[in-house]
């Protein structure tokens, strides 16, 4: 026991990384033709809207080409900036100056070149209490147009949570969605002049938990910790892999000291497999309001300090998300079995074919819709597609993960339905359970995701 961990809990602080932030393209909602019975919610999604070839905070963004629909939803801010920066920006020690997206914008067209020397004012809060120069973000000039109607809400002294998610729902630039994502979750306070204190004081707290609960001697530990730890660390290796960030040991000691404190602090569900999963995206977002190409970058030239604030941002941030699904990791775990009932009930409804089809192949849906609820579709969608999913997850209050992805697992089935009814079982569970996903772009997440609007908007509180 002790030499594993001792390797797995070695390492020293490293020097800074020079670099930027890429932007993100957002999706729309777009409307669906089928004539609906009147609903709650008015459905005033676009179902082809197209990004280009963007990608996720961390890779190269491609031009905007907009589908766009004639009704779009009423909740949309006007195009208007501030010149001012939110006053808790004043305690982040950068060396370069902090400028308003209205300047940088004016800097890149007198200039006619990209990259501004200029942090974005939305993640400089997030800077607040770490020591030195941090790197600075460059901006695309495709993100300008996108980020306005943001830089709008979230200047205001007051943030408009509700506002914020409607225009979230649709997708967030890279740039600013550290921010947007640690407000929505509860983490941010809305009130800007409190963001830097409660910063600071949740980052301490977390390093104290560290000291409490991790550095310890091994003889401290219980046989029941030792078991969490170890099953912990036997499932990092194998949390994406394919990415060279989470390969990286740096990282892989960060998630492991996020999933092992949190269930040392949550002894009624603990630890279970899933819960690594979960934690990637939060800690691939917020290291993108540092570093350009977080997937890929060379974790050990980013300061210590910067580490150290993105993981207990992730910590927070996921004892927010994890909340919210309690019941997801309970004993017995209730509530990814309700889901996977309301799923195949759902389908009923929305697809008999399919749905005969596949109880003719003697195929249930426990044996492919567990993990889907477990892992919310992370081993079925690249991540980049994960963390545009997560924009309208968090967008959608408190039910996003629970509620609404159920919706998105019935869109998601539909999606192959002409496919899956001609395969016979082998062939069915072979294509379930690894998707020809590879090459979607988020474009097709809008789509899933506003196709599970329509389900929603028809279905919701209807007795299944």
């Amino acid at each position: 026991m002790s030499g594993f961990l001792k390797r797995f809990k070695s390492g020293s602080p490293k020097p800074k990384l020079p670099g930027g932030i890429k932007q993100v393209n957002k999706t729309k909602k777009t409307a669906f033709s089928p004539t609906l019975t009147k609903q709650s919610k008015t459905i005033s999604t676009k179902l082809n809207t197209t990004q280009g070839d963007t990608t996720q905070g961390d890779t190269t963004q491609g031009e905007i080409k907009t589908s766009t629909s004639s009704s779009t939803p009423s909740s949309t801010t006007s195009a208007t900036t501030s010149s001012s920066t939110p006053s808790s920006t004043s305690s982040a020690t950068t060396s370069k100056k902090t400028r308003t997206l209205s300047q940088i914008e004016q800097t890149l067209l007198t200039k006619q070149r990209i990259g501004s020397p200029a942090s974005h004012w939305s993640n400089t809060v997030l800077r607040a209490g770490i020591e030195g120069e941090v790197p600075i973000p460059t901006l695309q000039p495709g993100e300008l147009m996108q980020l306005r109607k943001f830089e709008t809400i979230l200047q205001q002294t007051n943030v408009d949570l509700e506002t914020l998610r409607k225009i979230a729902w649709n997708g967030c630039p890279a740039v600013s969605r550290p921010l947007v994502w640690q407000l929505l979750l509860g983490y941010l306070p809305s009130n800007t002049s409190r963001r830097t204190n409660m910063l600071i004081r949740k980052r301490k707290e977390y390093n104290t938990n560290v000291r409490e609960y991790w550095e310890i001697d091994e003889s401290q530990r219980t046989t029941s910790d030792d078991q969490v730890l170890r099953q912990i660390l036997k499932d990092l290796p194998r949390t994406h892999p394919d990415i060279p960030l989470f390969s990286t040991s740096q990282v892989q000691k960060a998630l492991g000291r996020i999933l092992y404190i949190w269930a040392i602090k949550h002894p009624a569900s603990g630890y279970v497999q899933g819960m690594n999963d979960l934690a990637t995206p939060l800690y691939l977002v917020f290291l993108g309001a540092f570093v350009d190409s977080p997937r890929s970058c060379d974790v050990g030239r980013i300061s210590s300090d910067v580490l150290s604030a993105v993981e207990a941002d992730t910590f927070w941030c996921l004892t927010k998300l994890l909340d919210g699904i309690q019941d997801h990791y309970t004993p017995s775990q209730p509530g990814l079995q309700r889901m996977v009932h309301r799923l195949e009930l759902l389908m009923k409804r929305i697809d008999k074919k399919l749905y005969d089809h596949l109880i003719n192949e003697n195929i249930t849906f426990m044996q492919f819709a567990f993990r889907w609820m477990n892992c919310l579709l992370m081993r079925e969608l690249e991540l980049n597609c994960i963390v545009r999913l997560w924009d309208t997850y968090l967008s959608e209050s408190s039910r996003g993960f629970d509620d609404f992805h159920v919706y998105v697992c019935a869109s998601f089935l539909t999606k192959f339905s002409s496919k899956l009814i001609t395969m016979e079982f082998q062939e069915l569970i072979m294509f379930i359970q690894s998707p020809p996903t590879a090459n979607w772009e988020l474009r097709d997440v809008g789509e899933l995701v506003s196709m599970a609007f329509v389900y929603q908007s028809q279905y919701a509180g209807s007795k299944w």
